[in-house]
């Protein structure tokens, strides 16, 4: 049996199995969003990428090994054939050696899967240990598939389990559904999904035979009744609520202050010594290239076939390196699906209905330095009075040089983007999009004096969404977003 049907099999047991031994009687009313209380220790809940594996992988594999031994002892014909489980275990290897083998590739690959961006991962610590740990997978239209889910054989009947759920919830926008299937003989489980707000539904993965396994469903997005053109955007938009909300809530103080340094005219380019100067940690993880992780809410924008470089906005740069990315970086993307669909209806749009089409991430070197000469002869030309040194500032203010510097596009770390409404077929309006195509006066990203209300309200949608996703924008570009380089350590080193 190959690896990924032994991924579904066990899948199917990770949201049934672990749920009926561990759950079952374990509702602690105690149990919150933030923490749990247990005798006089806190366990507490946590969605950072973990920085050793190690417990994580022991907690899945011993668990779910003596889950599967004490099932099987029960009803071997449903371990062995229903399940399919007997086929894991290998001509001469004892049951308990064949699941941890098993259990072991199992966890890799969803490991794998996460580092990528492509799941999330909520985990309980209890101090510095682990206790357990819960992954999520967003579909395309935005809704939410609990994963895998394991807990710490000390840990189970205390509420940990109960709690890793409800930390998961917490951090997946309250306008989108959420999905768990499980085998339809496991009626315990059925019952823990409908105390838990959970009712039968229809979503069934591919691969999985709907005679088999049952799917629940958590309803959270909204039922409206719309037009035929409610798709698009109205036109009034709600520019106001946008802006009451930047100055509400913290997730904004970056955009906030950045506004600010704008409108004095104090704010720094991407060269800046300032920036320079700023500590920062090179992030040498192997890269994410965006055009083979299939999903299909952050996508490539289209290649020109022409087959030349940066031809036009509505094109990919071009180059087979331009989707390639950090992990950092791609899960900060997965994350601003997210923060997309909580705040797409504030400008007209459907929950679900908006990718991230990515222009550029990883730029090598000599593209680099090609855009920023081709800009700075640009610049020159617009300016003929100007000195060297002042035509060189002003190319740095929209190309990041490569002279006595290290370009974040360069380190994988930063990402130019679009929105696309899949309803529309149309990108959405921010205004004129990028600056290696001629002069661009409202790149800026509060430059914003010669805009539509629309696409004022489009531009502050996207920033915020970015921000609340963890992403710092280059003030100069709107469209240009990084994550740990010097300039986004610099902005969260001010609102700290």
């Amino acid at each position: 049996m190959k690896l990924m049907c032994k991924k579904n099999l066990f899948f199917l047991f990770s949201c049934s199995l672990l749920f009926s031994v561990s759950l079952l009687g374990s509702m602690n009313p105690a149990a919150s969003v933030g923490a749990v209380e247990v005798s006089t220790q806190t366990v507490s809940y946590t969605d950072a990428m973990p920085a050793d594996w190690n417990q994580h992988k022991a907690i899945f594999v011993d668990s779910f090994t003596s889950a599967y031994l004490a099932y099987g002892a029960k009803n071997e014909v449903v371990y062995d054939v229903k399940c399919g489980i007997g086929s894991w275990i290998n001509e001469g290897e004892s049951r308990k050696d064949g699941l941890k083998r098993t259990l072991a590739e199992v966890f890799d690959d969803e490991q794998k899967e996460v580092v990528e961006g492509k799941k999330r991962i909520v985990t309980a610590m209890l101090g510095d240990e682990v206790v357990g740990f819960l992954t999520t997978e967003t579909q395309g239209n935005g809704d939410v598939y609990l994963s895998q889910m394991a807990v710490r054989a000390d840990r189970l009947r205390q509420g940990t389990a109960t709690a890793l759920i409800k930390s998961a919830l917490a951090r997946i926008p309250a306008v989108v559904d959420v999905f768990v299937i499980t085998r339809n003989f496991n009626e315990a489980t059925a019952e823990l999904y409908k105390k838990l707000g959970f009712k039968r539904g229809e979503f069934m993965p591919a691969g999985y035979a709907a005679a088999k396994y049952d799917s629940y469903v958590l309803k959270r997005r909204p039922v409206t009744v719309t037009s035929p053109l409610s798709c698009a955007p109205s036109e009034t938009s709600n520019l106001k609520d946008l802006q009451n909300l930047l100055q509400r809530d913290d997730s904004y103080k970056i955009l906030v202050l950045q506004q600010k340094t704008f409108e004095q005219k104090t704010s720094p380019k991407i060269a800046d010594k300032v920036i320079k100067e700023t500590s920062w940690t090179p992030n040498l993880d192997p890269f994410v290239d965006v055009k083979t992780t299939n999903n299909q809410r952050i996508q490539m924008l289209d290649t020109d076939q022409s087959g030349l470089f940066y031809t036009s906005p509505d094109y990919n740069a071009g180059h087979p390196d331009a989707g390639n990315m950090r992990p950092v970086l791609y899960q900060a993307l997965v994350r601003m699906v997210d923060t997309l669909d909580e705040l797409a209806p504030l400008v007209g749009y459907k929950s679900g209905s908006l990718c991230i089409k990515v222009f550029e991430a990883l730029r090598p070197l000599e593209f680099q330095a090609k855009l920023f000469a081709d800009k700075f002869a640009e610049i020159c030309k617009a300016n003929p009075d100007f000195t060297q040194e002042q035509a060189e500032q002003e190319t740095s203010r929209w190309v990041s040089p490569v002279k006595n510097n290290i370009p974040v596009h360069s380190t994988g770390l930063a990402v130019d983007i679009r929105l696309w409404d899949t309803n529309s077929e149309t990108f959405v309006d921010m205004g004129k999009w990028g600056a290696i195509w001629g002069s661009n006066p409202n790149a800026q990203s509060h430059a914003v004096a010669e805009l539509s209300e629309q696409q004022q309200a489009n531009r502050l949608f996207m920033l915020m969404a970015a921000a609340k996703a963890g992403l710092v924008n280059y003030a100069y570009e709107f469209w240009h977003f990084s994550v740990d380089d010097a300039y986004a350590r610099y902005w969260q080193n001010l609102v700290k």
